[in-house]
């Protein structure tokens, strides 16, 4: 743990300094160093440090050759073309020794490329956002559910297409983040979204739907869709299967990494206006935040799906995190209760989740 706790301390201080020293945010040379040191941890990991790293294994043995996908297309096309494609080149062609670290490192590279690309364009903290994507995400998103962590920083990246309404682009960003994993038409829904008004009634009302709804049973919503859903509520089935068998999580709907975001989506709202001056992306973002406490709780019911729907949309608060800077006169204390914040978000995932186990590398396992 020693590592996770050296590179949060590191991003911690750089946060800190950052208040005095604000070309620290924009310094390419700082941001090439930050970028090296997560890609290398996150790409170069030995087997075993995630929980899923096995499954993943498994799957990327199960598939044949890439010339297989097409021929035996209805075979495999329960698996997302990208997912079953990368390693299968890797295994086929090119690396067939080392073919399962190869697509790892792949993954970790564009997923954290486009995340550090989002954060130089949505965020003025780069540094600040980088300590919440560390804190909060990024073992989950670069360590465990590594191609949601690539679809959604494909997603966070095209917000500016979002506020530019450049739906074309935007649609064609869900395609490609598609070919990787199927929840990504999760994303859709955003097209509809109002990106130059922040309705703060409306969004105040879908939290309290939120909370409504985490007190009920939710299940039977998806059975009364009036549209053929077969393919989900097969999902679905599976998945409630799971959690009566006891092989799935057990939800806590009000657990504390979601009474963060809850807190924080509140106090947003309230400040909305003063947020939106400093930041013209805070609209989509914090709707989109707000979007993925709704999701939460409508599947509750369902622990596996509403995790996974709603982490997706949470790759917001990578930059609606540092949003909380913003509310203080003095900016000071507004880093040092961001600082805290993260603080809480970190301890939380690595010694009350457990969401890895102590870092190894990869060379050291030779």
């Amino acid at each position: 743990m020693i590592l996770y706790l050296g590179t949060f301390l590191f991003l911690a201080i750089l946060t800190y300094l950052s208040v005095y020293a604000k070309s620290i945010n924009t310094n390419k040379i700082v941001q090439i160093i930050l970028f090296t040191i997560l890609f290398v941890i996150a790409g170069f990991k030995n087997e075993g440090v995630s929980v899923d790293d096995l499954s993943y294994k498994y799957s990327f043995y199960l598939f044949g050759s890439p010339e297989e996908f097409f021929t035996n297309f209805l075979t495999w096309a329960f698996y997302e073309p990208m997912y079953y494609l990368i390693p299968s080149l890797y295994k086929t062609y090119l690396f067939p020794n080392e073919f399962t670290l190869a697509t790892f490192v792949t993954y970790a590279a564009i997923s954290i490329y486009f995340k550090f690309r989002s954060i130089n364009y949505l965020s003025e903290f780069f540094i600040a956002s980088l300590l919440a994507y560390f804190s909060f995400l990024y073992f989950l998103h670069e360590f465990t559910q590594i191609r949601a962590g690539l679809v959604s920083s494909i997603m966070l990246y095209s917000v500016k297409y979002l506020y530019e309404k450049k739906k074309i682009k935007f649609i064609i960003a869900i395609a490609i983040a598609t070919l990787f994993h199927y929840s990504s038409l999760l994303f859709l829904p955003l097209l509809f979204l109002d990106t130059k008004k922040s309705k703060k009634k409306i969004y105040s009302v879908l939290i309290v739907l939120s909370l409504i709804f985490s007190l009920i049973d939710t299940y039977f919503l998806i059975r009364l869709l009036p549209f053929d859903i077969s393919f989900i509520t097969l999902k679905a089935d599976n998945y409630i299967n799971l959690n009566n068998a006891g092989k799935d999580e057990v939800i806590n709907k009000f657990n504390t990494n979601y009474l963060l975001v809850i807190f924080t989506s509140i106090v947003y709202v309230y400040f909305w206006e003063k947020i939106e001056a400093q930041n013209k992306y805070s609209i989509i973002l914090i709707k989109m935040q707000i979007i993925s406490i709704f999701l939460f709780q409508v599947f509750s019911s369902i622990p596996a799906f509403a995790f996974r729907s709603s982490e997706l949309y949470l790759v917001s608060t990578i930059i609606t995190y540092p949003f909380i800077i913003y509310l203080f006169k003095n900016r000071t204390v507004g880093f040092i209760v961001f600082i805290m914040l993260c603080s809480i978000q970190f301890y939380i995932n690595l010694f009350r989740h457990e969401l890895v186990q102590p870092y190894q590398f990869i060379f050291f396992n030779q």
